[in-house]
């Protein structure tokens, strides 16, 4: 329903007709035809509501209701002789929209310092807003997968390899040797180390009415540091050192002969593996810095094979290491 609320405010001197009584605040008089308006008890009861306690009778007010064909009308006047008026009007079909009116103009009469909100008001004229509603949760945080592990995030827990292998020796013994392989040692990241050992086969090499037989066994201490490594692919730089021993012996001559001698050599290496889970294979190629050739003499025929200090090697290795290389 549309409403329109005209308030007049005014001060004037007039006649009244409605005297406040003794003793009494406020005083209420109502038409036949404005009977909805509220009492002298009800009126006072919303005015003390809003200002929060109970009005002094030192200073009255009388309130006349009445109604037209306009609308309702409310008539205040102070002071004992009603010489200042205050008058409401409102074209409503109900008295409820004026009467608010007549509160909030009597509290301001009876209180001009009144602020609003200072006590609770009347809920028809000021509803109290809603409360805000509470904030919405925020949604779960969703975590990324986590990836797969690598060999860098696989932490630091050494693992244990084994390998064997063949190797192909160059101006070792003589120009081409074969060698067997051995190794055992851990892994750690980026490092490996491994103990082992390599074996030179009797190699044979004739000399006019005989020949010679020459032999190779040495211990071995490899050290490798990975330069580019993936999951199923590295490549290290290695070295470490051969220690060992190699033995000689002259057949059919007018006499026989054996004779063993120190073997050092210093290898330096580029290996590249691949492995999937714990197995793989490596290839790698090499030198061999050796201070002391493996160099034989049988008497009067001379050296049975003159050993380079810079020799090769070509060697495949196939390995195991614990866990699945993840």
């Amino acid at each position: 329903m549309r409403r329109r609320l005209l308030v007049s405010l005014g001060f004037c001197v007039a006649a009244g007709t409605a005297h406040a009584e003794p003793g009494r605040a406020l005083t209420v008089e109502r038409s036949a035809a404005a009977s909805d308006c509220p009492d002298a008890d009800a009126l006072t009861a919303r005015v003390e509501g809003m200002l929060g306690r109970q009005l002094d009778p030192s200073a009255s007010y009388s309130v006349a209701f009445n109604r037209d064909g306009r609308g309702f009308r409310a008539t205040i006047r102070a002071g004992e002789n009603g010489s200042t008026v205050r008058e409401l009007e409102a074209r409503e079909s109900s008295c409820g929209p004026l009467a608010r009116a007549a509160v909030v103009t009597l509290v301001l009469l009876f209180d001009p310092d009144f602020v609003a909100g200072k006590s609770e008001p009347d809920a028809e004229l000021n509803p109290a807003p809603p409360p805000p509603a509470p904030p919405k949760p925020p949604p779960p945080a969703v975590l990324p997968p986590l990836p797969p592990p690598s060999l860098e995030s696989s932490g630091t827990r050494a693992r244990f390899g084994l390998s064997v292998g063949g190797a192909a020796l160059a101006a070792v013994l003589r120009p081409f040797a074969p060698a067997a392989l051995a190794d055992a040692g851990l892994e750690l990241q980026r490092v490996r180390m491994s103990i082992g050992a390599l074996w030179v086969p009797t190699q044979r090499l004739s000399l006019g009415p005989g020949n010679a037989t020459e032999t190779v066994i040495a211990g071995s201490l490899r050290t490798c540091f990975a330069l580019q490594r993936s999951e199923a692919f590295r490549v290290d730089a290695c070295s470490g050192a051969l220690l060992g021993a190699a033995s000689a012996r002259a057949h059919g001559f007018s006499r026989d002969s054996s004779s063993t001698k120190p073997w050092f050599a210093l290898p330096i290496e580029l290996a590249a593996s691949t492995r999937r889970r714990s197995l793989g294979l490596e290839l790698s190629v090499g030198a061999l810095l050796s201070p002391s050739p493996l160099d034989f003499a049988v008497t009067g025929l001379g050296t049975t094979y003159h050993s380079p200090s810079i020799a090769g090697q070509l060697a495949l290795r196939a390995f195991w290491i614990s866990g699945d290389g993840s």
